[in-house]
Parts: structure tokens; C-alpha cells; sequence
């Protein structure tokens, strides 16, 4: 019954999202004359701004009067993660 859960389609889509950040963090240690050596971490600070933005999130539905933001936590932390990118770069670009 076990090895059945690991057939299922979602874990395939999990892997797929892990394998795509564990390579867009592999830049960060391949040395390479087209990338600069903080161009691999503007992704995952990327990816770290959106998480807490997402953590955030979570937290704040605790809160009664705030359960609407489940529908909308996803979006908003893509959206700020997304604007994060134009500081970020800037400042390690």
C-alpha cells in the first residue's frame, strides 16, 4: 500500500518543483564565464521572500475576519516575490 501513494500524480509534480530549485541553486556553486557569482542567488532570495510572504500569510488567517486571504495568498506572495526580484537584482546584479 505504500509503494501505491508514491504512484500518485502529485508526488510526480513534487518532484519536479524540488528537482527545479535544488538546479536553480546548483548555480550557485557552478562557476560559469556567463554568470556573475550572485546571479544564482537572485532566485532563491526570490524564492525566500515569497515563502515568508507566504508564512506571513498563513499567520494573518488565523485571524477571523481575515479567512478571505486563503484565496488570495498564493497570488499576492507570487506577485511580491516577483516585484522582490527588481531590488534584489539590483543589489546583488
Amino acid at each position: 500500500m505504500g509503494r501505491d501513494l508514491f504512484q500518485l500524480p502529485v508526488y510526480r509534480y513534487d518532484r519536479r518543483l524540488l528537482g527545479y530549485v535544488f538546479c536553480d541553486v546548483s548555480r550557485l556553486w557552478i562557476p560559469s564565464a556567463e554568470y556573475t557569482p550572485t546571479s544564482g542567488l537572485i532566485p532563491v532570495c526570490v524564492m525566500a521572500v515569497s515563502a515568508l510572504i507566504m508564512v506571513v500569510c498563513g499567520l494573518l488567517m488565523r485571524k477571523p475576519k481575515l479567512k478571505w486571504l486563503s484565496e488570495y495568498a498564493l497570488p499576492i506572495s507570487l506577485v511580491v516575490g516577483m516585484a522582490s526580484a527588481i531590488p534584489i537584482t539590483a543589489w546583488l546584479g
